[in-house]
Parts: structure tokens; sequence; C-alpha cells
């Protein structure tokens, strides 16, 4: 019978238990997890390790003190986890069931490679994408100097400091000192101050229906997507940042609407190296 390594792919149901006890959109079925991705607290994937088809396991965990769900973090969680199938990760045949499984309805060799084209065309999007973003926000930065106050700075340098600590599991204290936070301080506060004024001379907002699409995108990401919605929606802070990246996202496009672009063709290792 099959065991569970580091590799293979499960489909499991699991409930849990938050501080021991039940929580809404506790349980969630049909969940996939593969076992080293480390896509899930630290622990759950290792606790799957060596495990079998139709087997139950409970688990005992914490979430991270630094985890984005501020009603979770370093929260104690007891997952039930049944186990309903276990897949070792092999080469799949480039067969009809292979083409079916990746959407090429074709069954054809060449449209399992025009389907593999298609995912790696989407993926290299987004990078290009998230390349021009940056350099169109490291060209704001140049371009528009500005004294930036010096609260602010401090405050955000105060931020950078107790989420490192977060990150570390550890408590800050006034003594520790670390290089490059206060240089990330003001970055963070100038580019800031910038897209505000932005936001605010076009009269811009966040498109709603663009922030509720970024939250199924990030919900997605996660085993409850149910869960996870409703924590976003929950929480001011979530949404708030999920405000700010759509703002971003139109503040790009405003800007590159307006700007005289130059194409250039690139190589795909140039790209890389760059990106």
């Amino acid at each position: 019978m099959d065991t569970g390594n580091k590799g293979d792919r499960l489909t499991i149901d699991y409930t849990s238990l938050l501080d021991g006890k039940p929580y809404e959109n506790n349980q969630a079925q049909g969940v996939t997890v593969e076992l080293g991705s480390n896509g899930f607290i630290e622990g759950f994937e290792e606790g799957l390790l060596g495990v079998k088809a139709s087997e139950t396991r409970e688990l005992d965990l914490f979430f991270p003190n630094d985890w984005r769900f501020e009603k979770l973090a370093g929260k104690p969680v007891h997952f039930s986890i049944t186990v309903k199938s276990v897949e070792e990760k092999q080469i799949a045949e480039c067969d009809e069931q292979f083409a079916k499984k990746i959407g090429a309805s074709a069954g054809t060799l060449s449209a399992i490679r025009d389907r593999v084209r298609e995912n790696l065309e989407k993926q290299l999007g987004f990078m290009v994408k998230e390349n021009i973003k940056k350099r169109v926000l490291d060209k704001l930065l140049e371009l528009n100097d500005m004294d930036l106050p010096k609260a602010l700075i401090e405050h955000e340098v105060s931020l950078l400091h107790e989420d490192l600590h977060r990150k570390k599991n550890d408590k800050a204290n006034d003594a520790c000192q670390h290089q490059g936070l206060e240089e990330e301080a003001k970055k963070r506060v100038h580019l800031s101050l910038i897209l505000r004024k932005i936001v605010k001379q076009e009269n811009l907002t966040a498109d709603r229906e663009k922030v509720r699409e970024k939250i199924l995108e990030l919900a997605k990401n996660f085993g409850n997507t149910e869960l996870i919605e409703s924590l976003y929606y929950e929480s001011k802070e979530l949404i708030a940042e999920v405000q700010n990246s759509v703002l971003v996202e139109e503040i790009i496009n405003l800007i590159l609407a307006k700007a005289s672009i130059i194409l250039k063709s690139v190589t795909m290792e140039d790209f890389l190296r760059e990106a």
C-alpha cells in the first residue's frame, strides 16, 4: 500500500479546532496537499509523512506568530485529518488521460503542447507584469524627490523591526540593531506618499469587483477557500491591503496609458536575469 513521502500528493478531508473549540468554516473536503511543498502551516505536511489512504491522523499544531490572519496568529489548532488518497509523483505519459487532466480536450500530442505553452505563457505574462510594475514604481521614486517626515520613517522602521522578529518567533527590543531597515523604511514612506498623491489627484478608488476577484485568487492558495474569504472580509486590515494592491495596479495602468513606451525584444535568459 502506498504511503505518503515527500513529493507525493494527498487528497484529504479535515476538521479543526481553534484553541480547543470549533469555529466557523473549520472543515474542508477534497483538499490537495503536496508533501514537502510548505503550502500549509509548520508541522502539517510533516505530520502526514508515511500516511496511508483511509488513515486518519490527529495533529496538534500552532499557527505562526506572524500569521497574516490576526484571529489565528499564535493560536493552538487541532486537526483531525482523513486521507482519501495517496498519489506518487510520476512523470506522466503524454496520452489521452494526461491531456484531459491539463485541459487539452483534443487528446493529441499537439494539443498537449499547445496547452503547456498556454500555461507557460500565462506564467511569463505574470512575470512581465510584475517586472513592469517594479520599473514604474522605481521610476516614480527617482522622479519625485521630497522631504520625508521623520515621524513616518521612525514608525515604518518600528513596523519593519517588529515584523522581522515575528518571523524569527522572538521578541524585539530597543537594543538590537538591523542594518538596512531605515533605507527600506524611507523607500516605503516615499512611495506611499507618492501613491497617495496620485490617488487624490486622479480621484481613484479601488474597483469593488477587482477587490473581490483578488480576494478569491488569494483564497484559492489555501485549502479552505470559503474560510479564507470570510477572514478577509471580516478584517479591515486585510481588506485595506487588497484595496491598496488594486489601487497600485490602477495607478500603474494609468501611468502606462500616458507614457511613451518603447518596446524592446529580449531573450528569455536576459529577461529572467533582469527580473
